[in-house]
């Protein structure tokens, strides 16, 4: 069935677009024959008019002409030809016939004298000896061939030479447009044809056209030979032409003036007008079945929503119906003197009344509410032009006597004439409305929340009693007029003009509706007191107003008060413990710096083995108490919320093999085996934070091998997945060592918490680290989970996402990789020749400092503090500057500023590597402002603290 349906969905639209263009083409058709026969016809009526017309203007002048020629041969001919008079009367005839006179010869005795108009319209006298021609009997001869004219008079005479061909050619061009035509003179008697054609010769293409034969006829008989049936037989085969024939007495002989145009010019100016309107039959014909096609496109879909849109619709139907039927609106018309020619239905609905009882006066009663004096202003306003529309309100009673308020709309109408006729309105029952009205005055009246309504330019137009009482006045009258900003201090919490803040927020409800604000308003005894402000815009009799609504923010203000002091008091708390852990941090390491130097000192010195033991003891505890320091630090700058990640590029499997190795003899001490492994999907380089990464794995890889007393520990890496733009990389450490109980599994990672009570006691530790790293990895959007079995070992896994990276690790930049971790190489860096400064007031770490420098070749010179550095620093070229920070009379902040500040560009890339007890990051960037290069923290690692030094000097 759909198959069938789907077929005469086809036909129908196949035979609708097929029926479509036969209609077009029939349409088409009929528009062309349409065309070209009203514009034959007009062409032809046209040459018809204009042939008459300039027929009549030739006929004229050339009676004129005749009078003129007449009256000149009366008033002369008793003269001599050659007389002034005469003279003077052939330049008048010239000056005024000037179009077709080309010259006058005047004859007298053997003499000839001749008055010549060259193209200029000048006249010249020239005097000539050629013979006088024989002048005819009669008075004036007109000779049509030659074109002359002969007056003759006592045996002289005078030649009018005259030029009707040019005359007759430019005469047809003041009354009709030949440049698509031609025009004829054709004379009879056999005298042929005068050719005053502008574009076509008559011998090669104008055919006269059947239907003029009968007007050929008329001017045959008018006095015309057969010259016109003889040019109709000799063109009959050429192309059609339109013709028209007017008859002209010239000098009393008959011509016919022919205007004519091709059928060719005709079909031309019929096509131009065909292709515009076919054109638009196009357009239109194809507006038309892309309609159609569209129309069928839904069809489908719109017969299955047929059933639904016509429950739709009728539902709809029904809403109208009992719309209507509850609808408190009635529409009327009226003239100027009220009388109603038009009341709709409704007005039952509203009043009770019927449109005819309506319609009737008495019928129309108003009540004596004050409102109803401005329904005679506004119809005044409406009929006086002053305004095309008004709303107003009455009240009236209805049928039961009761009143009832009408909103009225009313605007003019007018009639033929464009006059003032009357008004056409609307009126909507709104009684419902103005009772709530009232009872929003009952609102405004009795809240406890000041209200005040005002407009910009009159003020206050009306407040309530919480309003009077919230300024401190007796009464509303003391209010009136003024606005909102004059009860406020000059200037608001923000340092805001009251006023000029005042007119900002009024324009933000006018523009919006409405505008909430914080306001600081002053009773009119001076005191002060925040409000929250709400302005909305409302319509009051027909006006816009503003309600301004206040609540009282005392309340919330002292809450707001008591927030701030406790987060200014949370802050300084924060201060105080951060500047207790910063001088924690400086105060324990700087002892540890003495403990760990020394400890290093003395097992470089080949100890006795009993030595050796207790030396790396000793160094072992201050190790441990280091790392209890950093762990403190790091969970601090952790719940501060300060800790930040870097972007760049690295290599994943590079910092594993470090971190690798820095672990490697912590495990061989032990008798652990220590190995790694990665995937080998693993990517060469990952953009990340490779820090953040290296200190999560040395937690983790360090709990490994801290907890794991025999066996192994296993890295692996691996890629979990991927996509265009990120890598999800796992990260798994596995051990053999004491395992974690399973209740205690979900606790290992909470701040101080230790997997075992007993951990404590046996391995020590602050139950921190976990911690932190779970932070570490959660806020790179990672997870952290474990997977232990007592006694048996623990798995720990870490999945963090990175972004990849375009660029590529060389390849020699690669650690050569393998399962096992080599033992890592002493740093065995020469300073041979280079010379140190090192600015320091402790005198411990001046002797660590000092010892390290010289075991590896340096020179050194001690200052004590910043002032003491600035007078040796120019003594003599360092190589580089060891800076303590917290020093007397200078720290050295202050000592390095003042370094850089040395007109010398020695002394502005002189490196100055920070010498500091405090790992705060806010101090490392603050060491780094202050212009020094790099900094080394305390207690002073003998691997670090050479490699920095190593990237800032240049072996000479």
């Amino acid at each position: 069935m759909k198959k069938i349906r789907v077929d005469r969905h086809f036909f129908n639209t196949f035979a609708t677009v097929a029926i479509l263009v036969i209609a077009m083409c029939v349409a088409l058709l009929y528009v062309f024959n349409f065309l070209l026969k009203n514009q034959t016809q007009s062409r032809k009526d046209y040459l018809l008019g204009q042939s008459q017309i300039t027929a009549n203007a030739v006929s004229m002048e050339m009676e004129v002409f005749k009078r003129d020629l007449y009256f000149f041969s009366s008033q002369y001919q008793y003269e001599e030809p050659h007389g002034s008079l005469v003279e003077s009367g052939i330049l008048n005839l010239i000056s005024k016939h000037a179009g077709y006179i080309k010259s006058v010869t005047v004859f007298v005795n053997g003499e000839a004298r001749r008055f010549q108009v060259d193209e200029s319209g000048t006249v010249s006298d020239i005097y000539m000896n050629i013979a006088a021609p024989v002048f005819p009997e009669q008075e004036i001869l007109f000779e049509s061939n030659r074109q002359k004219l002969y007056l003759s008079w006592s045996g002289s005479g005078i030649v009018f030479d005259l030029d009707l061909h040019t005359y007759l050619s430019n005469v047809p061009s003041n009354f009709i447009d030949l440049t698509s035509g031609f025009s004829l003179l054709l004379k009879p008697g056999g005298g042929g044809v005068v050719d005053l054609d502008l574009n076509t010769t008559i011998a090669d293409n104008v055919l006269l056209h059947e239907k003029t034969f009968a007007e050929v006829q008329d001017l045959r008989e008018a006095g015309l030979s057969d010259v016109f049936e003889g040019i109709i037989e000799k063109n009959r085969e050429n192309e059609d032409v339109l013709i028209a024939f007017y008859p002209i007495e010239i000098f009393d002989e008959s011509y016919g003036l022919a205007l004519g145009v091709t059928k060719s010019n005709v079909i031309e100016a019929v096509v131009n007008g065909f292709l515009i309107i076919g054109g638009g039959i196009f357009l239109f014909t194809g507006l038309i079945l892309f309609v159609i096609l569209r129309y069928v496109k839904s069809l489908k879909d719109s017969r299955e929503q047929m059933d639904k849109n016509r429950k739709e619709l009728e539902d709809l139907v029904n809403q109208q119906k009992l719309l209507f039927e509850y609808s408190s609106d009635f529409t009327y018309r009226h003239d100027l003197k009220f009388n109603f020619s038009y009341i709709s239905e409704n007005v039952l609905k509203v009043l009770g009344y019927t449109p005819e009882e309506f319609a009737n006066p008495k019928y129309r009663r108003f009540t004596e509410n004050p409102i109803n004096k401005e329904k005679d202003e506004a119809f005044n306003r409406i009929l006086q032009g002053i305004s095309e529309s008004e709303n107003f309100f009455v009240e009236m009673r209805n049928r039961k006597d009761e009143p009832v308020i009408l909103e009225m709309k009313e605007k003019p109408y007018f009639n033929q004439k464009g006059t003032f006729a009357g008004v056409i309105g609307i009126a909507k029952d709104v009684t419902d409305r103005f009772m709530s009205d009232q009872k929003f005055k009952i609102l405004f009246e009795y809240s406890s929340d000041p209200h005040l309504i005002f407009t910009q330019s009159k003020g206050i137009l009306d407040c309530n009693e919480a309003a009077v009482k919230a300024l401190g006045a007796e009464s509303k009258e003391q209010l009136y007029g003024k606005l909102p900003h004059e009860f406020s201090p000059e200037m608001q919490p923000d340092n805001r003009n009251s006023k000029y803040k005042g007119q900002e927020v009024v324009q933000q409800v006018l523009d919006n509706g409405k505008y909430v604000f914080d306001w600081t308003h002053k009773k009119l005894n001076g005191e002060e007191f925040p409000v929250e402000v709400t302005l909305t815009t409302v319509l009051l009799n027909q006006e816009k107003v503003i309600l301004a609504v206040w609540h009282d923010l005392t309340e919330r203000k002292r809450v707001e008060k008591v927030l701030i002091e406790g987060r200014q008091r949370a802050e300084s708390l924060a201060r105080s413990k951060q500047q207790f852990l910063s001088g924690m941090s400086h105060e324990i390491r700087t002892p540890l710096n003495a403990v760990i130097g020394y400890t290093d000192f003395l097992l470089d010195e080949n100890p006795r083995e009993d030595q050796k033991e207790k030396l790396e003891a000793l160094k072992f505890s201050a190790d441990n108490l280091l790392s209890l320091v950093q762990d403190i630090l790091d969970h601090s700058v952790v719940e501060s919320g300060k800790l930040e990640f870097s972007s760049e590029p690295f290599s994943l499997k590079t910092n594993i093999v470090r971190v690798a190795q820095m672990m490697k003899q912590k495990a061989e001490v032990k008798g652990v085996e220590l190995t790694y492994e990665f995937d080998k999907k693993l990517p060469e380089e990952v953009i990340g934070d490779p820090n953040r990464l290296r200190q999560i794995l040395i937690n983790i890889i360090g709990n490994a091998v801290k907890f794991t007393d025999e066996g192994s520990v296993k890295i692996k890496s691996y890629v979990i997945s991927e996509n265009e733009t990120h890598h999800e990389i796992g990260f798994e450490v596995e051990d053999t060592g004491i395992g974690i109980p399973k209740d205690r599994q979900e606790v290992v990672f909470n701040t101080f918490e230790q997997g075992d009570l007993n951990i404590l006691n046996k391995y020590g530790g602050t139950g921190l680290g976990l911690a932190i790293t779970k932070k570490l990895v959660e806020l790179q959007g990672g997870t952290i989970a474990v997977e232990s079995e007592q006694g048996k070992g623990s798995i720990f896994t870490v999945e963090i996402t990175f972004r990849k990276s375009e660029t590529k690790i060389e390849r020699h930049s690669q650690p050569e990789i393998d399962t096992k971790v080599e033992k890592p190489q002493t740093n065995g860096g020469d300073f041979s020749g280079a010379s140190a400064l090192v600015v320091e007031d402790n005198p411990i770490n001046q002797k660590i400092a000092e010892r390290f420098l010289k075991s590896r070749g340096a020179s050194v010179t001690i200052a004590s503090n910043g002032k003491e550095a600035l007078d040796v620093v120019s003594s003599k070229n360092y190589d580089f500057v060891l800076m303590d920070i917290q020093m007397p009379e200078m720290d050295g902040y202050e000592a390095t500023k003042a370094i850089r500040k040395i007109d010398d560009p020695y002394f502005q890339k002189l490196p100055i590597i920070c010498l500091t007890a405090d790992a705060f990051s806010e101090v490392r960037d603050r060491v780094l402002e202050a212009g020094m290069t790099d900094y080394v923290t305390k207690p002073i690692s003998k691997e670090k603290f050479f490699k920095v030094l190593g990237k800032y000097y240049n072996r000479k």
